[in-house]
């Protein structure tokens, strides 16, 4: 159950179409999507795709000039589901540990940015879940430690 209560004009809007994408991924791919409890100001959903026979979906999000994804991979070992096309030099910078969950903390060096695109990966009960986007890494750490699995 979910209460929305938008009694002020300076409450960030609610957009319910965000639970709708998280019933319909849960629901088609049969997993358990993380809540967020914390996001950055300005982190708005912005829409999100399944691909059933791959067992993958994706979420997007905007941010600041830029965009969020957080990307969903069943990872079955009958079908081809690897999601990786991000350009650049990836390296783990940090580990974090939630709730007996260990969250890999990358950074993916592309010289043709001036950003650096930061990742974090974590697998749970055989699904791999990345979120990987323009954002500080603080605050990256942050939606991280303040996910529920």
């Amino acid at each position: 159950t979910k209460t929305v209560v938008d009694n002020d004009e300076e409450n960030e809007r609610v957009n319910i179409d965000e639970d709708k994408a998280i019933t319909d991924i849960e629901e088609k791919l049969d997993v358990k999507m993380p809540e967020f409890y914390y996001r950055p100001y300005g982190m708005e959903f912005s829409k999100y795709i399944i691909n059933p026979a791959a067992d993958i979906a994706r979420i997007k999000y905007l941010y600041e000039e830029g965009n969020i994804y957080f990307y969903i991979d069943k990872q079955q070992t009958k079908k081809a589901s690897n999601i990786s096309s991000l350009n650049g030099n990836e390296k783990v910078i940090d580990t974090i540990s939630v709730d007996n969950i260990e969250v890999l903390l990358k950074e993916m060096d592309d010289s043709q940015d001036e950003k650096m695109t930061y990742i974090a990966d974590w697998k749970y009960d055989d699904v791999v879940y990345h979120i990987v986007g323009k954002l500080e890494l603080k605050e990256l750490k942050k939606i991280i430690k303040e996910m529920k699995f």
